[in-house]
């Protein structure tokens, strides 16, 4: 029996030195990741710095709120009386800019007139234009219900 027992001793201490030998094997393995994985960082972060990550981020927060203002100026319904409104405006300020620039040239016209200049002979071109022309807006249909 004591031979026995000395060989489940010896089975024992074999078993305990070969989960020692895993277990080294498996501290060895994770140093080398954590090696590869500090070599991998390091390559990764070697173009930054804190400036340059702050710019960055400066960056694109700020074509961030330019996409925003741009969505939400697209989500806006297009309106084509306001649309109207505008153009009648714009048109209004250009023939007010063109009379007074006619008023402006009209005593040099006079006076190249009187010296028999070919100026006086040409027609105000506020005299072709025509009334401000008819902008047509759509409007909706109304729905009758029978």
């Amino acid at each position: 029996m004591v031979a026995a027992d000395q060989l489940h001793s010896q089975i024992a201490n074999v078993d305990l030195v070969l989960d020692q030998l895993y277990q080294s094997a498996s501290q060895q393995e994770y140093l080398q990741c954590m090696a590869q994985a500090n070599a991998a960082l390091q390559h990764a972060s070697s173009g930054l710095s804190a400036d340059r990550v702050a710019d960055l981020t400066d960056e694109l927060s700020e074509r961030l709120e330019q996409v925003s203002l741009a969505d939400s100026a697209m989500a806006q319904p297009i309106s084509t009386e306001a649309a109207a409104v505008d153009v009648d405006a714009e048109y209004d300020r250009l023939i007010a800019e063109l009379l007074e620039s006619e008023q402006q040239n009209g005593a040099a016209t006079a006076a190249s007139a009187s010296e028999g200049g070919t100026s006086a002979r040409m027609a105000s071109p506020t005299a072709k234009l025509a009334s401000k022309p008819a902008i047509v807006t759509p409007t909706r249909a109304k729905v009758v219900q029978s």
